[in-house]
C-alpha cells in the first residue's frame, strides 16, 4: 500500500465518521467510497472496510448523543423503556443478527438512535451494522460504473432514497410509541411462557 493510498483511506474514514454522525439526508456511504474507488484508485476492499469501520463509530457518537438528549422526549414511557433496555441488556447477542438485517437496506440512523435511548448494548449493534455494510457497500460499488456528483445527490435525494428515508423515520416512531410492557406481558398470556422482562 502505497502512502498515498493510506493517505486517501484516513481522509475516507474521517469522511465517513462524520457522515454517519449526521442522522438525516447525507448520501450513503457508498457513494462516497466509490467516488474514492473509482476517481482515485483507492482499493475497493480496503475502502469498504475502513470506511464502514469508521462509519460506525459515526453511529456509536449519535447513539450516544441520542442516549443523553432523548430521554426527555419520551419521559412519559419511560417505564417502556427501562423494561426494554433490561430486556435487551438480557438477550444481547441477538442484537448482532439483527442489526446485520436491518442495515442491508434500511437507513441506520434511526436503528443506532432508538439504540441510544434505550440504552441498548451498542457493541452487538455496530458489529452486526460493520459487516452488513462492508458487504452491501462492496457490492453496491462493484455495480457503479461510475462515480460522480450525480451519482451522490441521486442515490441521497433521489425518490427511492427519499422513500427510505422515510420508512427508516416511520419505523424509528413505532419502535418509540410500541407499548413495550403490555405486549411483552401479552406473549407470557398467549404462551404460557416465563415472563420475557423478567427471564434471562
Amino acid at each position: 500500500m502505497t502512502v498515498e493510498t493510506f493517505e486517501l483511506l484516513v481522509l475516507l474514514s474521517l469522511i465517513a465518521f462524520t457522515m454517519n454522525v449526521v442522522p438525516v439526508l447525507g448520501p450513503p456511504l457508498w457513494t462516497v467510497v466509490a467516488l474514492f474507488v473509482v476517481q482515485f484508485d483507492v482499493p475497493l476492499f480496503p475502502a469498504t472496510i475502513t470506511s464502514t469501520a469508521a462509519g460506525g463509530g459515526g453511529r456509536i457518537v449519535l447513539a450516544l448523543i441520542s442516549r443523553r438528549l432523548g430521554r426527555p422526549v419520551i419521559r412519559a414511557q419511560q417505564r417502556d423503556v427501562d423494561e426494554l433496555s433490561a430486556l435487551l441488556q438480557r438477550h444481547r447477542r441477538r442484537l448482532l443478527p439483527a442489526a446485520f438485517v436491518y442495515s442491508v437496506a434500511l437507513p441506520t440512523s434511526w436503528m443506532f438512535i432508538a439504540a441510544g435511548i434505550v440504552g441498548s448494548p451498542l457493541r452487538g449493534i455496530y458489529l452486526g451494522y460493520w459487516w452488513s455494510r462492508a458487504a452491501t457497500d462492496t457490492v453496491l460499488v462493484l455495480g457503479a460504473r461510475t462515480a460522480s456528483e450525480e451519482l451522490v445527490r441521486d442515490a441521497s435525494l433521489g425518490p427511492v432514497a427519499l422513500v427510505m428515508q422515510g420508512v427508516g423515520i416511520l419505523t424509528f416512531l413505532i419502535f418509540l410509541r410500541v407499548p413495550w410492557v403490555r405486549w411483552l406481558h401479552r406473549v407470557v398470556v398467549k404462551n404460557g411462557g416465563e415472563d420475557p422482562t423478567t427471564a434471562v
